[in-house]
Parts: C-alpha cells; structure tokens; sequence
C-alpha cells in the first residue's frame, strides 16, 4: 500500500435537518434560505421564558429507522428519548443510499464509523435513572455503535466530542484514518438534539434572565450571521452524515465523487476561560489548514479568480461574528466570498458542522452560493464579500470554519475533484 498517494474524496451526503431530510430537500432549502424557525414544543415553555425560538425536524419517525424492539424499550423510559441516536441512524442510511454503496461487497473491517455529539440523548439521562439503557446512552459512541450495528461494519467506531466544532473534527479524524491506510471508507459526522435538553436551554435562572448566548427574539427569522440586527443564536436539531472514502476505492467501484477533501488545520486557543472565543483560534486553524491542503502557491491566483468561498462558523452571537470576520479579513482581505448557512439551519450545536459541510459539499459540487440570512452587514465586523443573494460561482475551494467551547478551532478545505 502506498501511502503517499492516498487520496480522500467524499461520495455520499446524509443530512437530517429542520430544513430537509435528504440532500435534495436540503438543498432546495439551503439555496433559497427556507427555514424552519417557530415556537418551541420539544419542551413545556413557561410565561418567564425568554428563549423560545428554534428549528425542529417536524416530519420524522424513528420507527422508519429503528427496529420496534429497540424503539419500544427506549420509548418506556423517555417518548422522545434517543432521537440523537435515531437522527444520526438515518442520515447515515441516507449517506450509504447516496453513496450507492454495496456494503455486502466490501470489506466491512476496512469500513468504519466516527459519528461526534456533544451532550447526546439528555433526554433519556434525565428520565432514565438507574436503567441499563441510561447507561447505554450515556455514552459518547452510542450514536457510531448504533450506525455500524446497522450497517454491518467492522472498521473503526468511534464518537468524538469537541462541542460546535465536533463535526469538522470527525472528518479531520476520518481523513486521517484513510490518508494513513487504516480505512478506506468512513461514515462521518455528528448529531445533537439540544432543543430537547435544559442543559442548553439554561436553569430557570437563566431562563428568567435570558442566556446571552441565545436570541430572545419572539418572531421566526432565525440567527443573522454578520448582520447589525443579530442578538444571538437560534438552536436547531438534527444530524449530517459524509461519506468518505479512499480514491482508488471509490473509483474501482464507480462511484461519484462530489469533491475531495484536501486538508484541514484543528487546534486549541483557550483565553481567560473556557467560553471565550478569539480570533488567535480561527486565524491559526486557517492558516495551518491552507498548509495542510498545500495550496499557499495557488491561493493568490485563486482568489483573484473568484475561485474561493469561506463558509463561516457564523454563529450570529455579537462577540464571535467580530472576532471571526476580523480573521478573515486578515488572511484574505476581502477576496472571497463569506457566508454562514445558520442562518437558514440553525444552530445544531456539535452537529452545526457536519451541517454545513453538507451544505460546503453541495455549494461546490453546483458552483451556487446559496442565499443567506443577512440584510444588513454589522458595522462592528469586518467589512468582507459577505454573501446576501444566492450567487453563482464557479469553485474550485471551500473553507469551512468551526469552533467550540474549550478552545476548539477547526478548518477543513474541500477542493474539485481533478483526477
């Protein structure tokens, strides 16, 4: 095996989310920015509750997905326990269906799982005490283990957890894995049902007070990335799925390929605590991820060449937009276009991600910049080519962002796929 050859490409799009389930409604959705912003009904909204917005999947059904034994006895101790599992489930169906992937055919010991969460199913720890199946959903590989029973895999099964950034770090891990020979196809992504959870929602404290974090808007427009309105972020639900694979493999088996991943740059900034977001973080994970993809030569022409789109962590919170913007600014001027898709998603939490690499996928694959949830650019971020109007665009780059708490800072570069 030679392992300096080995390329990765991703032929396989599985996202569950409140805008579409399956690439083709998601897309339809993401490129027009239809959302699925209302009134909160996962949990019992109270007259105090200044957070009462968000994005919930309102036409799925686990037992579409899960098998009634499984669903019964999960469903005893929570009605609505699991869904990170059972989200994560069928965008994973839908990444193989997509893929057009003969599982039967393969080497299944060659074939692997990382499926990232933050906080999992809450729902079931909080109602589930003392049962095996709290037990089971404590853990942070569930929603893999749940995926490879499912398939039939037998490569690697991991869950890998770094809050927002949670789904560009299972890919970078997934790359890895296949550029040094480990695997030749993964399933990847990350899940989060926070709706479900107080643990997001904040303590009645908070929830009196308002979580500055968290819009407190009462209408349905959703988090305004980069816009002089934004107040905050809109939670969302859901779980994306990418599958990644091997070069030769995918092209011995006649696969499509949507682009190939080229490199990516994750690392840590933490500043005074925890929380604190810095552009030190997003302008190393940029920098390091343009190294990583060995395109620092081509960059300049590229960018002059309107080659080049930055999907934005975006989150639509005051502090990160500024720091995030001025990152940017700094390393590509205003050279490439800048968009966040929360605005139209949400945000997913650890899954916000994975999200939005489906959405980077199908941006590069249909040379469409899709519409965003921006009217007004803020005077208090950078002045970039923030994208308002869905744009036609020829690519041949995108570079995602993502960032966490704890001081994670992730980038991943997608590039055409040339062969």
């Amino acid at each position: 095996m030679n392992l300096a050859n080995r390329r990765v490409v991703i032929t396989g799009l599985g996202p569950v989310t409140p805008i579409g389930i399956g690439k083709e409604e998601f897309w339809d959705n993401l490129v027009e920015c239809n959302s699925n912003f209302g009134e909160i009904t996962r949990v019992e909204l109270q007259e105090w509750d200044r957070v009462r917005i968000a994005a919930e999947i309102n036409n799925f059904d686990p037992a579409d997905y899960v098998d009634e034994r499984t669903l019964a006895a999960v469903r005893k101790v929570s009605p609505r326990g699991g869904m990170a599992s059972w989200y994560a489930l069928a965008a994973a169906r839908l990444g193989a269906k997509d893929a057009n992937l003969d599982l039967q055919e393969m080497a299944l010991d060659r074939v692997g799982v990382i499926m990232g969460t933050g906080a999992g199913d809450l729902e079931i720890m909080r109602r589930g005490e003392g049962s095996f199946i709290r037990a089971a959903f404590a853990l942070g590989n569930t929603p893999a283990a749940f995926i490879a029973r499912d398939l039939g895999t037998r490569g690697i099964c991991q869950g890998v957890s770094a809050a927002c950034a949670t789904g560009n770090i299972a890919l970078s891990n997934a790359y890895d894995k296949i550029v040094l020979g480990h695997q030749d196809l993964l399933f990847v992504g990350s899940t989060e049902t926070p709706i479900n959870a107080p643990f997001y929602l904040g303590t009645e404290h908070h929830r009196r007070n308002g979580q500055p974090a968290l819009s407190q808007r009462v209408d349905a427009r959703g988090p305004l990335p980069f816009d002089a309105d934004r107040d905050g972020t809109v939670l969302s639900e859901g779980a994306s799925v990418l599958v990644l694979e091997e070069l030769e493999h995918a092209l011995a088996r006649d696969a499509e390929i949507y682009c190939e991943v080229l490199g990516y740059g994750d690392h840590t900034w933490l500043g005074k605590n925890l929380v604190e977001i810095s552009e030190e973080g997003y302008s190393l994970a940029m920098r390091n991820a343009i190294k990583s993809a060995r395109i620092a030569d081509d960059l300049a022409s590229m960018l002059c060449a309107s080659k080049v789109y930055i999907n934005a962590h975006g989150s639509g919170t005051i502090k990160n937009d500024q720091v995030e913007s001025a990152a940017i600014k700094k390393l590509f001027d205003s050279k490439a276009p800048v968009s966040s898709f929360k605005g139209t998603i949400g945000h997913v939490q650890a899954a916000s991600s994975a999200g939005e690499l489906v959405g980077s996928v199908l941006t590069l694959s249909h040379g469409v910049i899709p519409k965003s949830n921006l009217k007004t650019p803020a005077s208090d971020c950078a002045k970039l080519d923030y994208v308002c109007a869905a744009r036609e665009q020829s690519l041949e780059l995108v570079l995602k962002n993502a960032a966490g708490f704890g001081g994670a800072y992730s980038t991943v570069v997608l590039g055409r796929y040339q062969n």
